[in-house]
């Protein structure tokens, strides 16, 4: 049952616009209306901590630089609407985070933070960056694949095309100069 949930929530963190409704049998409601309450608080709107079990601890990566840039296999991209950066609760994911802040938010990536204690802790993260998705997800389904690339590791990003990287600050700034007319 916890594995089920801890999917529900990588998912609305993947799929937050995609999302309109909890139920399509019969009369439904906006799924916005179950995360009124935690706006109230604070929390970004359709990103939830909704039946987050802490502590979060993913199983199968590693804090370790990665040794170089890697692709996930084609099959695995398929699966990606847009990126995603997996994180945790360190000082050296904490600084990535930072770091990378603004490209993550060019690039449109939702921050998955793999290894947290505390709801406490997860706010403090948020903290960081307010701007970005971001959710707390056990992702330990995803190690096998990172494995068979040598990128086990966070913090890191998982792109579009399947591509995974630890720096794409690059990336930002080629965004941005393509955007410039």
């Amino acid at each position: 049952m916890a594995e089920r949930l801890a999917w529900l929530l990588v998912l609305i963190a993947l799929f937050p616009a995609a999302l309109a409704a909890a139920s399509d049998a019969g009369p439904t409601l906006p799924i916005e209306t179950f995360y009124a309450e935690r706006r109230q608080d604070g929390a970004q709107p359709g990103v939830s901590e909704l039946a987050a079990d802490y502590p979060v601890a993913t199983r199968g990566l590693r804090r370790q630089r990665l040794r170089q840039d890697t692709s996930l296999a084609s099959s695995f991209a398929a699966w990606m609407p847009h990126p995603v950066a997996l994180i945790a609760d360190d000082q050296a994911s904490l600084s990535w985070l930072v770091e990378q802040g603004d490209a993550l938010r060019t690039v449109g990536a939702t921050v998955l933070v793999v290894r947290v204690s505390s709801s406490e802790r997860m706010r403090a993260i948020r903290n960081l960056r307010p701007e970005l998705p971001m959710a707390p997800a056990d992702v330990s389904s995803l190690a096998r694949p990172l494995q068979e690339v040598n990128a086990a590791v966070y913090p890191l990003v998982i792109l579009e095309d399947g591509s995974v990287r630890q720096d794409i600050r690059h990336l930002a700034r080629v965004a941005t100069r393509s955007l410039t007319p």
